[in-house]
């Protein structure tokens, strides 16, 4: 980015790579207290041993798997290009974040977090940034796309 660069898409690059950062940190956490992910509550994942998920499947109770944010950070990277792949790539960040914050919000492990007597402080502020960022993403996105929509 340089100082050409609209102030929409900035922001909107910034909070996609920043979902991209707290979701890897999020994948760790959960991989080390193995917690799998459970897209649609108690006993929907996939048996899958929970870095195998995130490699290659669904993801984890607290991230989304790696198949996702490789394909996030290519709307990224794509966002950044004038041409209809420029909005190729902010239309699918919008779409990566509404998707993103709604299935974030599907997971039992939300409610655990949350809950007075399992509170972990670490865990708490890891989830609040996957639940929160794909919004702000959205939102920036949809800003960026009004600004290049023609009229």
């Amino acid at each position: 980015m340089n100082s050409n660069t609209p102030a929409t898409l900035k922001r909107l690059v910034i909070s996609s790579a920043a979902y991209i950062v707290i979701s890897l940190i999020a994948a760790a956490v959960a991989i080390q207290a193995n917690l799998p992910a459970q897209p649609l509550g108690e006993g929907s994942g996939s048996g899958k041993p929970v870095l195998q998920d995130f490699l290659f499947g669904n993801g984890t109770a607290m991230s989304p798997g790696l198949p996702w944010l490789i394909a996030q950070a290519i709307l990224t990277v794509l966002a950044f290009r004038k041409s209809w792949w420029g909005m190729v790539g902010v239309v699918g960040l919008i779409l990566f974040g509404l998707l993103s914050g709604v299935f974030s919000l599907t997971e039992p492990i939300v409610r655990e977090i949350y809950s007075p007597a399992l509170f972990d402080p670490l865990k708490t502020l890891i989830e609040a940034g996957i639940i929160l960022l794909p919004f702000v993403m959205m939102v920036f996105g949809i800003l960026e796309w009004r600004r290049r929509r023609p009229l």
